[in-house]
C-alpha cells in the first residue's frame, strides 16, 4: 500500500499508474494528472479543492459562457 501510495503522489512521468486504465482514443493526459492528485493518500501532498477546480481539465467548462 505504501509502494501505491508513493506512485499517487509522485509527479514522475514513469510513475503513471493510470496508463492500462486509460488506453483509449480519448485519453486525455489532463485526466490522469488530475487524479493522481485527487487521490494522493498523504493529506500535506494531495490536491485542495480549489486547485483541483483550476486545474488544466476544467479550462474548457471555465471557459464557455453561462447560460
Amino acid at each position: 500500500i505504501q509502494s501505491f501510495s508513493k506512485q499517487l503522489c509522485s509527479n514522475d512521468s514513469d510513475s503513471l499508474i493510470f496508463a492500462k486504465v486509460f488506453e483509449s482514443p480519448e485519453y486525455n493526459s489532463e485526466v490522469e494528472d488530475l487524479l493522481q492528485k485527487m487521490l494522493c493518500l498523504d493529506f500535506r501532498k494531495r490536491i485542495t479543492a480549489k486547485e483541483a477546480l483550476a486545474h488544466p481539465f476544467f479550462d474548457e467548462i471555465r471557459s464557455k459562457p453561462s447560460q
